[in-house]
């Protein structure tokens, strides 16, 4: 095997250089790295494959190299490849005492390391990224050791403490940023070099004007050991003024919602205490009202009812006498004894109505049973009761007022309304007891459902005494309908 093909065995290029820095000879290595064939190689010189931007001082150490001021020439440089192509190399060029004629020669052992100068290329521009990206971030960002000094600090941080980030390196981060001789208790650096763990917490920090919420992440060594931590702190000044602004507008809030709620209570139960007192009031004018009746109705049967019971004995035994003498006025003695008889009919008819069976709870039915059978005697038209069922009417006094407004009902319905009937139906559906009086008449007008009428108002006036509902409409064939619902609440009282 000859020299040549030794030299073509190598991985790496190599080169004899003439001290003019051509080609003397070159192996396939080097051949295959720039494009060119042994026999173009060999009309080349060195800097006809150098970058420009490369060649001055490739060109400058190969003449040091050559005058024997240095010993070798070692660097890394960029070539150009036939095709046009950049690489890099890394060239090592000594010189040797072979020569050619009187020229010694340079020897050149030519590395393609084009890969790895990307690569380092790329990291260098991925750091300055880093770099950038770090300085970028408005919160404060800081490297620290595990003695809690400051490896590196970010531009917003430094610019906040008043120094550049080569000022502050070295120095305790609790000196610099705190001022303290020590860690404060609560150092999330500290906890973290404890137990190794991410930990966060609120700082409030007047050398750096105002609250910050701090973090801290661990950072480790190839063999996982804690060397330190990054230390991020954001400035949440303006969220916690928000935050106490917004508790004071709360506890503000708050303490005149209680206010209002106490006024609100004390009026409310002075509210109560009117409506309970009146009420009291309306039962007691209520039971006024049937005393008044019962008395009236009392007066008018002892007295004017014994009265007319008297003069119809006189009127009788007048007329009698008269006929017996057949007396010219005998005709006008029969007129007074009916008309005595009639007066008796009607006194005892208003004594009935204002002198009722005895009303309870027990006997609201059989009471509204007979003021039907009254009704229809005294008016001659058609008055029937319906009932549904047991009632649920619990007290006494609730019962006389149903009966009360069911007789005021049918008296409006016989005075104002011209009817020829009149029915009475009462029932209990659940917790609610329902009165309702139905007539045959003209109707009440549209205008008066809700009108002051006495009547009405007295209807109305003794259902809001019982906590019932009252309501007057025309009925969908014509007529009336006054119904009162009473409601009746779980404890088994009338609302």
């Amino acid at each position: 095997m000859d020299e040549q093909q030794l030299l073509d065995q190598l991985p790496g290029g190599l080169a004899f250089l003439t001290s003019a820095t051509r080609f003397h000879r070159t192996n396939d290595a080097l051949c295959r790295m720039v494009g060119y064939t042994p026999q173009e190689m060999a009309s080349l010189r060195l800097p006809d494959i150098v970058h420009p931007d490369d060649r001055n001082d490739t060109m400058a150490a190969l003449r040091q190299l050559a005058s024997g001021q240095i010993d070798q020439y070692d660097s890394d440089l960029r070539v150009i490849s036939k095709h046009g192509d950049v690489g890099w190399v890394h060239a090592l060029v000594r010189s040797e005492e072979v020569s050619v004629g009187e020229s010694p020669l340079l020897v050149a052992a030519i590395h393609d390391i084009t890969r790895r100068k990307l690569e380092e290329i790329e990291f260098v521009h991925i750091k300055e990224e880093c770099e950038r990206t770090f300085d970028a971030v408005p919160d404060f960002i800081a490297v620290l050791d595990t003695e809690h000094r400051i490896v590196r600090v970010n531009k917003a941080m430094a610019a906040t403490l008043g120094c550049t980030p080569q000022q502050i390196v070295g120095l305790p981060c609790h000196d610099v940023v705190h001022g303290l001789d020590q860690p404060f208790p609560s150092c999330p650096h500290t906890c973290l070099l404890a137990d190794g763990c991410e930990h966060r917490t609120e700082v409030h920090e007047e050398r750096l004007g105002g609250d910050f919420l701090v973090s801290v992440t661990p950072r480790h060594d190839a063999e996982g050991n804690v060397i330190g931590s990054i230390h991020v702190a954001r400035d949440i000044t303006d969220r916690k003024r928000a935050e106490e602004e917004l508790r004071v507008a709360y506890d503000t809030l708050e303490k005149r919602v209680q206010q209002r709620t106490v006024e609100l209570a004390n009026v409310n139960h002075a509210l109560r205490a009117e409506i309970t007192e009146r009420e009291k009031l309306e039962r007691e004018v209520l039971q006024v009202a049937t005393r008044e009746q019962r008395r009236m109705g009392e007066e008018l049967h002892d007295e004017l009812g014994q009265e007319l019971t008297g003069l119809g004995y006189l009127a009788s035994s007048l007329d009698g006498r008269l006929r017996k003498q057949s007396h010219p006025e005998a005709a006008t003695s029969a007129e007074l004894v009916a008309g005595i008889g009639q007066a008796l009919r009607r006194t005892r008819a208003i004594v009935r109505g204002l002198l009722p069976v005895e009303i309870d709870a027990a006997n609201l039915e059989p009471a509204l049973e007979a003021l039907t059978v009254e009704i229809q005697e005294r008016f001659d038209i058609s008055c029937r009761l319906e009932s549904r069922g047991h009632l649920g009417v619990q007290d006494d006094h609730s019962a006389i007022q149903l009966y009360r407004i069911a007789q005021g009902a049918v008296n409006n319905a016989i005075k104002h309304s011209q009817a020829a009937k009149v029915d009475i139906g009462i029932e209990t559906r659940g917790r609610q007891t329902i009165l309702r009086i139905r007539d045959d008449g003209i109707g009440i007008p549209r205008d008066a459902e809700k009108g002051s009428g006495s009547g009405l108002r007295i209807m109305r006036y003794r259902a809001r005494a019982i906590g019932g509902k009252f309501v007057v409409q025309r009925g969908d064939d014509g007529g009336t309908v006054v119904t009162c619902i009473l409601q009746e609440d779980r404890d088994g009282h009338h609302e």
